[in-house]
């Protein structure tokens, strides 16, 4: 059981961070399901169907674990828990399909230069999904550079979700692309590592590919869960307590800012006199 729910909290921890954003929504969900699938292949299935995609084959369920991997994870389950992979991948087919469609979850992907194209399921027209970008970008309003970095420590088991990434972004060929400006330039561009951050990529891309910078930072910095702001709801409610009921009001939005931001003061100094 353990075996099949530790990618979930993965998934789970990695969309709740601070830094998270909805461009590794996709990714992340794909490597899921792609990992959930593997666990319970050769499990019969009351629907043939049972694909997270149409067009999304087994190929990608063993491609970042191995085919070796994927078997072996398979012998140490038992029936229940290759049952319980099966429906918990039902269950994510109806609950999280329309994503895989929608197109802001699609451009924030591409924008992210720790993946682009190289983790989308294999139905996903990345041609089409490029000259939506231009479309898109011609409507952009430039918006302010955020600044800020943060380190993680990647994931090393066999079944972990970043583990697969990395395994199918190495393994991706190279796809063709349209010529395209500065949007070329940037595909064309050497990947980061999964680990880095995105948001400084583009920063240091603002002088150079200035159109593709404002929409990409546009569409990076929408969170993908409201864990972080129920998390400054929560924080209000440790400010204000029986013991501190008489503050100012501009005085708790001022303590709640702090405490919210003071991850910041290191990387940016904020708080620097």
């Amino acid at each position: 059981m353990l075996a099949v729910l530790s990618p979930f909290e993965e998934v789970t921890r990695a969309l709740s961070k601070h830094s998270a954003s909805i461009c590794e929504v996709i990714p992340l969900l794909h490597g899921l399901c792609s990992i959930i699938r593997s666990l319970h292949a050769g499990v019969e299935s009351e629907d043939e169907s049972d694909q997270f995609m149409a067009g999304d084959d087994d190929q990608d369920a063993t491609v970042g674990l191995g085919q070796d991997v994927a078997a072996e994870s398979r012998e140490r389950l038992g029936t229940a828990a290759r049952k319980l992979a099966a429906n918990l991948s039902k269950e994510l087919k109806w609950r999280f399909e329309p994503i895989f469609a929608n197109s802001t979850f699609l451009l924030a992907t591409l924008l992210d230069p720790r993946y682009k194209a190289s983790c989308f399921p294999n139905n996903v027209d990345v041609e089409a999904l490029k000259r939506t970008l231009l479309l898109r970008m011609e409507l952009c309003d430039p918006v302010a550079t955020p600044a800020g970095n943060t380190e993680e420590t990647p994931a090393t088991s066999s079944t972990s979700v970043l583990s697969f990434l990395q395994k199918k972004k190495s393994a991706m060929p190279m796809r063709t692309y349209l010529s395209s400006g500065d949007v070329g330039a940037y595909l064309a561009d050497g990947d980061i590592r999964l680990t880095d951050n995105p948001v400084k990529y583009w920063s240091g891309k603002l002088q150079c590919w200035p159109n593709p910078t404002h929409f990409a930072l546009q569409h990076l910095s929408c969170p993908p869960t409201s864990v972080q702001s129920e998390g400054v709801f929560s924080t209000a409610g440790n400010v204000v307590s029986p013991q501190r009921a008489n503050l100012d009001p501009s005085h708790v939005e001022q303590m709640v800012f702090i405490k919210v931001n003071a991850d910041l003061k290191n990387s940016v100094g904020l708080f620097d006199p």
